[in-house]
Formats: C-alpha cells, structure tokens, sequence
C-alpha cells in the first residue's frame, strides 16, 4: 500500500509540474488620485479600506513613478502600451475621441480571441472591445457627466443587459457607483478575460479639498467597499492589478520666482523652476533653503530632461518644497498663499509624489516591491494574459512576483 501511495504521488506531482498553465483572466481597476500613501499609510490616516489592504497584503505593490503629462488620459493609456504620451499621442483630456497611436493591451487581447471589457476607460470611444462603455463628453469636460451620454457610445445592449441585472446602473449621472455596478455584472455575467474600468470620484475630491483630505478618504472608504462588492463574483483564476495616475498635493502656497528674483524668463515645467540664464540661475541658487522662499534643492538636469523634453534651453533647475506650487505669474507677492486644493502635474521624480500599483491573485507573490516605473506595468500585465506588447518600453516584473 505505501508502494502504491508513493506512486500515485509521484505521477499527481509530475502531472502538475508538466500540465499547461491555466489560462488566467486580468482585472485592471485603475483609481483615479489614489496617491501611494494612501496604501503605505493607512494605517496612520485611519483609513478603512479592507479591499485595498487585503489585495495589498496579499499580492506585490510598489510606489510608481510616474510619467508626464500626468493627465489620466495620458496615463492611462501609458498603462495599457507601456509607453511614454510622447510616443503614443495621448497627451490629455482635451478631445474624447482620442486613440492611442501604439497597440494597447485589449488590442493585443483581442487578438489572441480572448473577451475584453472597458469601462469607462480613457482613449477607448472608438476601442473595438467585447463590452465598452467608454468615457465621454460633449463641449467641455466636466466632473458630472450624464448617464444617456455615456450610455449612447456603449456596446448596443450592454446598457439594457446590465440594468435587468441591476436595476441601480441606469441613472441620471454616471459616477463610480455606475462604473462599479457595471462591473459587477461582467465579472457575474459575462467572465471577460481582460477587464478595464475607470473610476474618477477619488481624484476629483481632492482637487477640491486637497490631498488626502478627510472627505477624499471618505470618498476611498466607499470606493472601497464597492469594489470589494464587485469582485465577490470574480471569475477563477482572474488576477486584480489595482493602479493610479499619479501622486497628489495641497497647493498651499504659490511661488512666483519672477517675482522672487525679477525675471521674466523663468519657466515651470513639471512643477520645476527652470532658469534660462546663468544669472537667472546664481540668484535662484541663493534662495535655495532661504527661509519663506518655498525652493528646496537644484535638480541635475540630466534627470530633468527626461522627463521634460522641453526643458532643453534650461541652465538650472529647481524644486519646491512639498505643498508649494511655482506659477510663472509675474503679479502677487514671491511667495504667497495657495488654493488649498489639490494639485498634480509634477515633474515623476519630485519626493511623496508617487502613484499605485498593487497586483493580486493566485499567481502573484506577498511582495512589497521598491519603486517602479509606470512603463513596467503594461508589460507585467500582458505578461499575466499570455499577450504581446512589441513597443512597450520597460521591463516586465512578471518574473519576480510570479509564484
């Protein structure tokens, strides 16, 4: 009998070392402002957040450095192709009907046959998908949009499939909890291979109130509890990548380095304060650390204009401190107070200013990871389907937090 144990043993282990890979399913939740602090301090902001915590704990999750323009168009398409906005087109929000110029994950899943679904996700009006409901506006965009409008350019049926599931999707405007319910149905109903949505309410709570305000909070706390709504009925063997656009901070005071040193050929990029001029450049460096100047150190411009291409004709650059925004606004006092609202579009590399990247599922490893860059995440993610991205620009992390 112990013979015969031992056989069966032996052939169910080499069965399982030599049987196909199950073919994995990836949901990309992307959360518009959720700032990297918002996981690594949690603790410390009282934060409820189960659904986050858990898929944290459990999975790989690093801080990202980010891209620039940081518009969550810009982003997230970078998110999907694995390239800079430079290279593929999308550079912000200024027209719906944008597409990007390289191919993007649910191309490259479609081409394999396997089933794709977006939700309310950038660039994707014209996206041949399975099911899309995408993002979209008339005029000027603005944070309420209506519901008919969204509706209008979803897959034909889709709307009236998933309000006979859930009756609560079709309203007067479309917000997070419409994009949530919708996905709760496909992950019920339809089981995609590939699923991306978008919801925005995070980040447009703290352009209003700030960085990490208490209501922003509150506002994660409720997206936190519908996601973890939705994917009770997540399909076996799906993997949840859960990502950001970019950092945030509270403009609470405004530098006006025209004004500081009386130049009118300062320039800000990136929330950096480049000089043009080396003496524009000796007197920007003598306010460095000055107190009240707002200025906190000079940044190697080899580092600058990787991230800002047009920052070519600059002698010098400089950052500010944390919660003070430069302005190339010659009128108002050097330095003087802020909108107290929250602000992004800083140059990646600026210190606290990180995005999210967590990734979760019965293939991925514990693992908290050192910080990455934004271009390693639509590789990782093609990685997971089994898909290609021929341009994508990084390095995939797939091998290092696959189990």
């Amino acid at each position: 009998m112990r013979l015969l144990a031992a056989v069966v043993s032996l052939v169910c282990f080499l069965s399982a070392a030599t049987a196909p890979d199950v073919q994995r399913r990836l949901l990309v939740i992307a959360i518009d402002g959720l700032d990297a602090r918002y996981i690594l301090d949690a603790d410390r902001l009282h934060l409820k957040i189960p659904t986050l915590r858990r898929l944290a704990k459990n999975g790989a999750s690093a801080g990202v450095i980010g891209v620039l323009p940081d518009d969550s168009w810009a982003t997230g398409t970078t998110i999907v192709t694995g390239v800079a906005p430079s290279a593929h087109g999308v550079l912000g929000s200024s027209s719906p009907n944008q597409n990007s110029s390289v191919p993007t994950l649910w191309q490259a899943a479609t081409a394999e046959h396997r089933k794709t679904a977006l939700l309310f996700w950038p660039a994707t009006v014209s996206a041949q998908a399975d099911y899309n409901c995408p993002q979209y506006w008339e005029g000027q965009l603005s944070a309420d949009l209506p519901f008919d409008l969204i509706s209008s350019k979803c897959t034909p049926g889709m709307v009236q499939r998933i309000s006979s599931a859930y009756p609560v999707f079709s309203k007067s405007q479309w917000n997070d909890s419409t994009a949530l319910t919708g996905l709760r149905y496909l992950l019920e109903y339809e089981e995609p291979d590939l699923t991306l949505v978008h919801i925005t309410d995070l980040g447009q709570e703290q352009h209003e109130t700030g960085a990490l305000s208490l209501y922003s909070r509150e506002v994660l706390e409720n997206q936190d509890e519908m996601i973890g709504q939705a994917i009770s009925h997540l399909p076996a063997h799906t993997q949840i990548a859960v990502v950001s656009d970019h950092g945030f901070e509270t403009e609470d005071y405004v530098v006006r380095p025209r004004v500081l040193i009386g130049s009118k050929t300062i320039q800000v990029r990136g929330g950096l304060i480049g000089a043009r001029s080396t003496s524009d450049a000796n007197a920007l460096r003598k306010l460095v650390g000055a107190r009240k100047s707002g200025i906190a150190k000079e940044v190697a411009l080899e580092e600058v204009r990787r991230a800002i291409p047009d920052a070519s004709g600059w002698t010098a650059a400089f950052s500010t401190l944390p919660n003070y925004v430069a302005s190339e606004s010659l009128t108002g006092k050097g330095v003087g107070p802020g909108s107290h609202k929250g602000v992004h579009a800083f140059w990646p590399n600026r210190p606290n200013f990180r995005s999210t990247f967590i990734l979760s599922g019965d293939r991925v490893k514990s693992i908290r990871l050192p910080e990455i860059s934004m271009l390693r995440i639509a590789p990782t993610l093609a990685d997971i389907l089994g898909v290609k991205l021929p341009l994508a620009s990084a390095a995939s992390l797939w091998p290092q937090i696959k189990k």
